[in-house]
């Protein structure tokens, strides 16, 4: 996505707190700025910018208000949070339960994988409650109630 974005003409600073992630992201994209660091890592030195995109990253936190305080940091007056993650509305959860699907589907013995499931009035509670006004909050990826990602816009207060 961060290669994408700057091929669309926008300039572009990431952070990857993996370092093959980052090894490899660096040496691919040499025309955007990586740095080597997480939502949990001191990010003070970065600047503001208009917008802070996180990508399929807040269910795999043990602390989602570290995104949420890593973008209030870091926007300008008027920038936009856009996340994105696995949506997991009660009629998903409800199918993976009947099909018999839900253990395979969330393997406790994998490493990593997703800690916190995420849906619709989750999302937006969870940024309302901190000081963020949802612009948008929609689905993507096969059709609701099965969407397969949330895709937020969201701003500060």
């Amino acid at each position: 996505m961060t290669g994408q974005l700057r091929r669309a003409g926008f300039e572009m600073t990431a952070i990857e707190p993996d370092l093959d992630g980052f090894t490899i992201a660096s040496q691919t994209y040499h025309e955007v700025q990586f740095h080597n660091l997480g939502v949990y890592d001191d990010t003070s030195h970065l600047g503001t910018f208009d917008a802070v995109i996180s990508s399929e990253v807040i269910e795999h936190l043990y602390d989602p208000m570290a995104l949420l305080r890593l973008a209030k940091q870091h926007l300008s007056q008027n920038g936009v949070l856009i996340v994105t993650c696995p949506y997991y509305g009660y009629a998903k959860n409800l199918l993976l339960s009947l099909t018999n699907r839900w253990d395979d589907h969330h393997q406790p013995a994998r490493v990593g994988g997703h800690i916190k499931l995420w849906s619709h009035p989750t999302m937006n509670n969870f940024l309302e409650a901190n000081d963020f006004k949802v612009e948008t909050l929609s689905g993507a990826g096969r059709f609701w109630p099965l969407w397969a990602s949330l895709v937020v816009v969201a701003k500060k207060r």
